[in-house]
């Protein structure tokens, strides 16, 4: 029996160590070539038959193009009989030392090693249910590993390696229920360290524990995975690390939760794809309280916190960011929609992004000059966000602005499609870097200190955005394109802001401005300053974007309207340029207001400012302009008041050709616009007028000036000159001071050809026919207002000696002698009652003395009642003819069938009345009796000497009295000898 025994020990250890290491050898190397179509080597293999320990040492595996695929330098395995006794294959240890793989994605996109996966045959199904075979592994390790990934599809190919690998796991089984523990520590590169650890199941499948993942390289994964992305990631490393539980449910369903997540980055810098400028920096970035569950596909985020991050954004041409255009393909991506069956796409939730000490360079290059804006200290805090894009977010943020303003906004934004309301407050914004957005040409913006409060929006029509509210502006300055200062105020309140962007668009309901600056000021040509405003050229459009709205074009004047600004303790500087000797003044504590003012709007703009003059003048400017197309419609009127005429001679010396010894003056000046015509009306009012030396330049006047000036002084030493100009303001033909003298000289013109009309303006009569007296027809008394106007005529004209007057009497030989034959009846008439009593029997006498006893009984047989004529034979035409005549001229009898008295005594009146004759020798003496009632009136007392005064031959009447059926007679007037 020992003998027995120790023979089968013999063979056994025979087998062991000899015979098994050469049929696995061989085996390793025949499957290999069989099933995995691929060339392995095993250097050596050692068993123990005793111990029942395996060793396979110097295992190669090469792909099927002699590339190295997989290596191992020794992996050791110890069998344990005692699982036999549970039907079950038990290892004590499996262990593998420095395996080496190498995962290679091929030149045409498939992994090296599909073909192990594409089946040549559908596996058969058997009914039954596949359960894994009994195992249990007590202790698998493996140590200094090493996994090289390679993606031949990338140029130049990307290669990654993942070493040291160092894997283990405890208590690995099959069996149900049972369970045990794995550890996974490998690296990824010089710095990357991996560790995941937890227990594990395997029937049924439940694996939980925790991966961490110390630095790693953002910048290999993204030049991996984007490396076409318009996008860069110059730097960057993360953390992160979650704990995991998945599992297997009865019915074979696997599910996934993640728990108490945390990712962190630093150092991350993002830039264009070859750019030299780094778009986004941030330092330090972490998500906390990371959880994830699936087959729910959700993901959530407790909170996500960025610390000191700096952008740089930019606005182009087109309206479009730069970070729009790089995130954005040429064609928007097709949208994604998940098939019937397959998983519900992921939804994400983040509770709250948290930003600090943030800031941004921003410009805004569709406008030119481009607006560059920095945001330093910057806090932003979002909640609520989520894969639900149309869900509002709750947002607010603060920052200074260019390193002096302070602002902040909180509110909620929604961001597909892009909408929100915000509550915004801006401090001690600088406006001048933002003058563009208000230019108009030929002004610019030198100073301005903004405030603003109110509501933000954001909407996806138009306006796109939108503000409501109300700001402050202090210490503005604007001068025009000649540097002179234009507009200037201390402070200025604007309430009823409202500001849209595309359409661009500044609404202001009323402005308050307090101890501002003014400068009107009128040029050698009699161009107002506010009229050049708007001057130059508008700038081409730019079309819109594709799909957006209608954007204003880069060099587009940002348009402005105004409701009411309201003016106190104001200064204002006006100057004319257009007078010989060029005139201003200062007018202080003015005060009024400007109204609907605009730069695009077809509506006038009003004007109304009142202020002082020195110490007791008066100054008020009004009108209308249109600062969108001055030369359209513009009329602006200046007056002044009670001015010392010796600071403001230049006037007078520009009207009368002379300097100014003493005087007060008034002055009114209008200038109007009307479709690029200018009409100018220049009143001057002098009081106490004296002129002094003449005024160099002057001499183009070519009239007596000084007589002309005597002439229009009225009796207590005033002047009143109105000068009318006109002409097309941008005709090369026009010359504004031509313009002017022409006016001038007419005005002295029309005095001596008008001159009863110049006279009638001192006691306030301004009219044209002052030289006609009206008459009653028929009659040559004065009228009680014709007598009044010849008076104040000839009280003004008494101080005029070298003035004579020339009198017309007029007759008119209808409606005077209609007058007289009238008058004439009735004398006849009331001749006769003295002896008849009726006006029936004075009409009868006076009718037989005038035609016959027979003509009046045959006139009143007419008026008799008749029988019913018999139908008379049709006259011949001219029989007709004098019949109709007669029936127009002859009243018609009485309807009924009585005498028609009414009818035959008006019928008598009126055939007495046409048989009085008024010759001419009787209507000219009528026109010289009116003549010596003017003569009469005009000499009266206190009036014109009688040799001043003649009375020339009767005429008959030419002109008539405007307004009056009066019958004029006429008045000429002419210089003595």
């Amino acid at each position: 029996m020992a003998a027995t025994a120790t023979a089968a020990t013999a063979i056994y250890a025979i087998l062991g160590f000899f015979v098994v290491p050469r049929v696995v050898r061989f085996q390793i190397e025949k499957l290999s070539r069989e099933m995995l179509h691929r060339e392995a080597k095993v250097a050596r293999v050692r068993f123990n038959p005793f111990t029942l320990t395996g060793a396979v040492e110097g295992f190669e595996l090469k792909d099927r193009d002699g590339a190295d695929l997989f290596k191992l330098h020794r992996l050791v395995v110890n069998v344990q009989v005692s699982g036999l006794l549970r039907r079950t294959l038990k290892f004590r240890e499996i262990t593998i030392d420095r395996p080496e793989a190498v995962a290679r994605i091929l030149a045409d996109g498939r992994p090296n090693i599909a073909d192990l996966f594409e089946a040549e045959t559908a596996p058969e199904t058997t009914g039954e249910d596949s359960q894994l075979p009994r195992l249990v592994v007590e202790r698998l390790a493996v140590g200094g590993g090493r996994l090289e990934f390679v993606d031949e599809t990338r140029s130049p190919r990307f290669q990654e390696t993942l070493s040291p690998l160092d894997f283990e796991v405890h208590a690995l089984s099959t069996i149900p229920e049972e369970s045990g523990e794995h550890v996974l520590a490998f690296a990824i590169g010089d710095r990357t360290r991996v560790r995941w650890s937890g227990r594990q199941v395997v029937q049924p499948l439940h694996l939980s524990g925790k991966l961490e993942v110390k630095d790693v390289s953002l910048v290999r994964a993204w030049q991996y995975a984007a490396r076409e992305h318009a996008l860069e990631l110059r730097d960057g490393r993360a953390d992160l690390a979650f704990s995991y539980d998945v599992r297997q449910s009865a019915a074979g369903a696997i599910t996934a939760s993640l728990e108490d997540g945390s990712l962190a980055l630093h150092d991350v810098a993002v830039r264009p794809r070859g750019g030299d400028e780094d778009w986004l920096t941030v330092p330090a970035a972490e998500a906390r309280s990371i959880r994830a569950s699936w087959p729910e596909s959700r993901l959530g985020i407790g909170e996500i916190r960025v610390t000191e991050p700096r952008a740089v954004a930019w606005i182009d041409s087109s309206r479009r960011t730069n970070w729009e255009a790089a995130l954005t393909g040429a064609e928007d991506a097709a949208e994604l929609t998940s098939p019937s069956g397959l998983p519900k796409p992921w939804t994400m939730s983040v509770g709250a992004v948290d930003i600090a000490g943030g800031s941004a360079r921003l410009e805004d290059r569709s406008v030119e000059p481009g607006v560059p804006v920095r945001l330093t200290e910057l806090g932003l805090r979002l909640e609520n966000l989520s894969t639900d894009l149309a869900a509002p977010v709750t947002a607010s943020v603060a920052a200074r602005v260019n390193d002096t303003a302070e602002v902040t906004a909180t509110g909620s934004v929604v961001p597909d499609p892009l909408a929100a309301e915000l509550t915004v407050m801006l401090r001690g914004l600088d406006l001048v870097p933002f003058r563009t957005y208000a230019a108009v040409p030929n002004v610019e913006l030198r100073s301005g200190v903004a405030g603003i409060e109110g509501k933000l929006r954001v909407t996806p029509g138009a306006p796109w955005i939108r503000f409501d509210g109300e700001g402050e502006v202090n210490a503005l300055e604007v001068v025009d394109a000649g540097a002179n200062r234009l507009l200037a105020w201390d402070r200025c309140r604007a309430r009823g802001v409202r500001m849209t962007l595309t359409p661009n668009r500044l609404r202001i309901g009323e402005v308050a401005v307090d101890r501002a600056f003014m400068k009107i000021a009128i040029d050698r040509e009699g161009t107002l300053n506010v009229s050049k405003l708007a001057a130059g050229e508008p700038p081409p459009q730019t079309p819109s974007p594709a799909g957006g709205g209608t954007p204003p074009a880069p060099n587009a004047a940002f348009p402005l309207d105004v409701t009411k600004i309201a003016i106190r303790d104001t200064r204002i500087d006006f100057t004319d340029e257009s007078l010989i000797l060029p005139f201003g003044t200062d007018i202080h504590s003015a005060s009024g207001t400007i109204q609907d003012l605009s730069t695009t709007s077809a509506a006038a703009a009003r004007l109304v400012l009142e202020g002082r003059v020195a110490d007791t003048g008066y100054v008020k400017a009004d009108g209308t302009l249109r600062i969108a197309d001055p030369f359209a419609s513009t009329d602006v009127g200046v007056t002044f008041r009670d001015v010392n005429m010796s600071t403001l001679t230049p006037y007078l010396a520009h009207f009368a050709g002379y300097a100014v010894e003493k005087g007060n003056l008034d002055l009114d000046i209008r200038y109007r616009i009307d479709d690029r015509r200018l009409v100018g009306d220049h009143r001057v009012v002098a009081k106490d007028l004296e002129l002094g030396e003449k005024v160099e330049g002057a001499s183009g006047v070519g009239l007596p000036v000084r007589l002309a000036i005597a002439l229009l002084k009225d009796k207590d030493g005033r002047i009143d000159l109105q000068v009318p100009i006109e002409g097309t303001v941008d005709s090369p033909e026009f010359a504004y001071r031509t313009v002017f003298w022409q006016a001038f000289k007419k005005i002295l013109a029309n005095v001596a050809m008008a001159p009863f009309r110049a006279i009638g303006r001192l006691f306030g009569r301004d009219e044209e026919d002052l030289d006609l007296v009206g008459f009653v027809a028929g009659r040559s008394d004065l009228l009680a207002p014709e007598q009044e106007t010849l008076s104040k005529l000839a009280a003004e004209l008494a101080g005029r000696s070298g003035i004579s007057v020339d009198v017309e009497g007029r007759f008119d030989p209808v409606t005077d002698a209609e007058a007289l034959r009238r008058a004439r009846l009735e004398l006849r008439i009331d001749a006769k009652r003295q002896s008849v009593e009726s006006l029936e029997e004075i009409l009868e006498a006076l009718y037989s003395e005038t035609f016959s006893p027979e003509n009046l009984e045959a006139e009143r047989s007419r008026f008799m009642p008749a029988a019913a004529p018999a139908e008379p034979a049709e006259p011949r035409p001219a029989e007709k003819k004098k019949r109709k005549k007669k029936a127009a001229e002859t009243p018609p009898p009485h309807p009924k069938d009585a005498f028609d008295a009414a009818g035959f005594y008006d019928a008598l009146r009126a055939q007495l009345l046409a048989a009085e004759n008024v010759g001419e020798a009787e209507l000219e003496d009528l026109s010289r009796a009116r003549a010596g009632a003017i003569v009469a009136a005009l000499t009266a007392p206190g009036g014109l000497d009688a040799s001043r005064v003649k009375a020339l031959d009767p005429a008959p009447v030419k002109r008539k009295k405007q307004g009056s059926d009066l019958v004029a007679s006429e008045m000429s007037m002419s210089a003595r000898d």
